[in-house]
């Protein structure tokens, strides 16, 4: 039987980006249908030096990729500019394209907790 990463097409390489919970929830599933709810963590660092230009190419990267999750089927997309960070709910099939991007620095499996007071 094919891994996860075999099934979706993703490289040796880029399954490293995504996160040992994501990976697990992956191998787990049957089904490729549901969307796995993800925070994507986007590189800081970038080419440019001056502030502004940092900025500058932080708002085009991210709204490439936006743009991509929304073509792969994404869901819920919101962007935290804060922390460099973009939440979705992605698609599995979407994993190998998201993966290759070079501003994609991790992919983490967002889960919910129930807090204790």
């Amino acid at each position: 039987m094919a891994s996860a990463r075999e099934r979706l097409g993703i490289g040796l390489d880029a399954w490293s980006k995504l996160d040992s919970t994501l990976q697990r929830e992956l191998e787990s599933r049957s089904t490729e249908n549901a969307v796995v709810p993800v925070m994507i963590v986007l590189h800081a660092a970038l080419s440019a030096t001056a502030p502004g230009e940092r900025a500058r190419q932080m708002d085009e990267a991210v709204a490439d990729l936006e743009a991509e999750l929304m073509r792969l089927g994404a869901r819920d997309v919101r962007h935290y500019w804060i922390n460099a960070t973009v939440s979705a709910s992605v698609p599995p099939a979407a994993f190998a394209r998201i993966t290759e991007r070079a501003e994609v620095a991790q992919i983490l499996l967002v889960t919910r907790h129930r807090a204790v007071c």
